[in-house]
């Protein structure tokens, strides 16, 4: 059965967004503006034939059963982004948070102080996503740069880069002067141990979504799935110890 319309728009959408990785062989879609739809569906399947060695019958299959999935996978990841800002800002009061125990351990008026900045933070966040499959999502300021990276693995792991990425904005905004609301996410957080903002990120992000979520289980196993077997990179640690460290995390979201 031919792809449907949707099923072709899911399909291009996937290999438009993956054409400027360096390699992936179709760099005339780097511009797909200019390239018309039928064109479009006949250099995919070329580049089923020639590039991915698929014989004629394997081509529609795949279409519709791996990219049109991956197409559909990476735009609910875009929508993640698109959404993150108003999710922060619908998200991060009082009532919402102290459905966690790491919050409920908080002195309300250090929690309630904390709050203040880091809406702040959320209300001038600025969004960029960028056409890059090395590097990691990345924060500074009340700006982040949301990587192909992470955005291709599909909603969830999205959503845990931002969450992970807004830990550290969360971290600096109140470090100087309510530690403690820190440390109630991860108690060995320190001033003076890097190592530590990255545990604390993780902790911030997974309690967080995990308070947020309507399957909690399916939250950490498709984060686990994305960073578990990930290398220590000098600035995080080793993946599996990560995670480790969520799981723990996580109880503090009862």
């Amino acid at each position: 059965m031919a792809l449907t319309t949707d099923e072709w728009s899911d399909v291009i959408f996937y290999f438009e967004f993956m054409a400027p990785k360096r390699g992936f062989g179709l760099d005339v879609l780097k511009e797909p503006d200019r390239v018309p739809l039928q064109q479009k569906k006949e250099l995919i399947t070329k580049f089923c034939t020639e590039k991915m060695y698929m014989d004629e019958d394997e081509v529609e299959p795949t279409l519709r059963e791996k990219y049109a999935v991956e197409g559909r996978s990476i735009r609910a990841a875009l929508n993640i982004v698109r959404n993150w800002k108003q999710f922060l800002l619908s998200r991060l009061t009082r009532q919402n948070l102290q459905r966690g125990s790491a919050f409920r351990n908080c002195a309300v008026g250090e929690l309630d102080a904390s709050l203040v900045l880091w809406r702040e933070k959320a209300a001038n966040l600025k969004l960029n996503v960028v056409p890059n499959f090395i590097d990691n999502t990345q924060a500074g300021g009340v700006e982040m740069w949301i990587s192909y990276k992470d955005i291709q693995h599909g909603a969830i792991p999205t959503l845990f880069a931002l969450g992970h990425e807004f830990g550290h904005q969360t971290d600096f905004a109140i470090r100087e002067i309510y530690p403690n609301v820190l440390k109630s996410l991860y108690a060995d957080w320190s001033k003076d141990n890097h190592t530590s903002w990255e545990y604390y990120a993780d902790s911030f992000a997974i309690i967080f979504l995990t308070i947020n979520s309507g399957d909690p289980e399916r939250l950490f196993a498709s984060t686990e799935g994305y960073m578990g077997d990930t290398p220590d990179d000098g600035t995080h640690p080793a993946g599996f110890l990560r995670v480790n460290q969520m799981r723990e995390a996580q109880k503090l979201a009862i």
